[in-house]
């Protein structure tokens, strides 16, 4: 898994986050054109001090980067916005489901219940 930390794209005042001009389309277009990036995953978070975040990173595996994004959670950061991207197109995920708890297990027995339940005949 690598990790491409963007700098905070804001400031704190007291307990505000004021957000400076948004970068991005920039950043999308950096990664929309690249032929070897098979997903990535684009963050902004506030971390346990309340300032804003903006990152990324490209995971091996979905399970994979859905486990690191609970861990993230679990280490005090608000997610505020989670994309996966793809060379196709980007997908906004819905950050309640990561809780700080891990994914991948419950994912792959999912998995493994859903390949059982193809390969039993259907009875009629």
């Amino acid at each position: 898994m690598r990790f491409s930390p963007y700098p905070v794209i804001g400031r704190r005042v007291g307990q505000s986050i004021i957000p400076h001009r948004s970068t991005t389309a920039t950043k999308y277009q950096k990664y929309t054109y690249s032929k070897s990036i098979d997903m990535i995953l684009f963050i902004t978070a506030l971390d346990q001090r309340g300032v804003y975040r903006s990152f990324s990173f490209q995971p091996d595996e979905l399970e994979t980067g859905f486990d690191r994004l609970s861990t993230i959670v679990g280490k005090g950061y608000i997610l505020l916005k989670v994309e996966l991207g793809d060379a196709e197109q980007f997908t906004l995920l819905p950050i309640d489901a990561f809780d700080g708890d891990e994914l991948s297990t419950p994912i792959r027995t999912l998995e493994i219940e859903w390949q059982e339940a193809l390969t039993r005949p259907v009875d009629r």
